[in-house]
């Protein structure tokens, strides 16, 4: 989990780190992706099997996935990220 940690700090400084695994962190890790960096929900929604509409109640916080998906979600946010900007 280390190495997901640092990969999301480069993209979320303003984020606590060791607070990666909280409902509020998953929040505004979500919402940063998807306005600050382009993210798209409906590619992100076809990644996890849900609508696009779910992927943006993940970033608002109405609807937050569960504390073992989490983890998962925000990896594949990472490596997502690397790849639409390989400056970081």
């Amino acid at each position: 989990m280390e190495s997901l940690i640092q990969d999301l700090q480069q993209y979320f400084p303003q984020l606590k780190a060791e607070q990666y695994n909280t409902p509020d962190y998953f929040k505004q890790a979500m919402s940063l992706a998807l306005q600050n960096y382009a993210l798209s929900s409906e590619k992100t929604a076809q990644e996890f099997l849900v609508k696009p509409e779910q992927v943006q109640e993940w970033a608002t916080g109405k609807s937050i996935p569960d504390n073992l998906s989490r983890p998962y979600i925000l990896m594949w946010v990472a490596e997502a990220l690397k790849k639409e900007s390989p400056q970081h």
